[in-house]
C-alpha cells in the first residue's frame, strides 16, 4: 500500500474497512480492568437491565474502532495525530460474538493556516455491526502531511 497524504483524501469519499470480531474474554478482562460496572461484567446483571447479555464498556468500543483505524488506513498514511473528537456517540450495544467494521465519510479538509506542510481532514466515523447497526458514531478531525506543501493555499478541497 502506498502512504496516504492529506491530498488524497477527497470531500464525500466513503471508506469502509477492517473487522474486529469481539469476544467474551476480551471484553470481560477490560471491564475487571477498566470499567467494572456489572453491565459490563454479569450476564444476569446486563439482562436485568434490558440487555441480551453483558455489553462492552463504552470506552471499549472506542478502543476497538481506533485499532480498526490505525490498523486498516492510519498506518498506511502521513497521520500525524488529531487535535480530538467533536461529538461521540455510543448508540447501541456491543455484545460477544459481534463483528465490527469501520465506515468513515469525509466531511471536508483544509490547510493548516499555519503550518503549510501539514493539512486537516474532517470525517465521520461510525463503528457497524454484522447487522450494519450503527454502535458508535464519532467526528474528529486527523492531521495529515502533505505530499506538496509547496502548492499554493488555493488548493484546497
Amino acid at each position: 500500500m502506498s502512504m496516504t497524504y492529506w491530498e488524497d483524501f477527497q470531500v464525500g469519499q466513503v471508506y469502509r474497512f477492517g473487522r474486529k470480531d469481539v469476544n467474551r474474554e476480551e471484553m470481560l478482562a477490560f471491564a475487571e480492568r477498566f470499567d467494572p460496572h456489572p453491565l459490563h461484567l454479569d450476564r444476569d446483571a446486563a439482562q436485568a437491565a434490558g440487555f441480551r447479555d453483558i455489553c462492552a464498556s463504552s470506552f471499549q468500543v472506542c478502543g476497538f474502532c481506533m485499532r480498526i483505524m490505525v490498523d486498516e488506513r492510519l498506518k498506511g498514511s502521513a497521520s500525524q495525530g488529531s487535535p480530538g473528537v467533536d461529538e461521540l456517540r455510543w448508540l447501541l450495544p456491543v455484545y460477544p460474538g459481534d463483528s465490527l467494521t469501520v465506515h468513515q465519510e469525509i466531511l471536508g479538509k483544509r490547510r493548516h493556516p499555519r503550518r503549510p506542510e501539514m493539512g486537516f481532514c474532517n470525517s465521520s466515523f461510525e463503528l457497524r455491526n454484522q447487522d450494519d447497526a450503527v454502535v458508535m458514531r464519532m467526528f474528529s478531525a486527523g492531521i495529515f502531511k502533505l505530499r506538496n506543501p509547496e502548492a499554493p493555499m488555493e488548493e484546497q478541497a
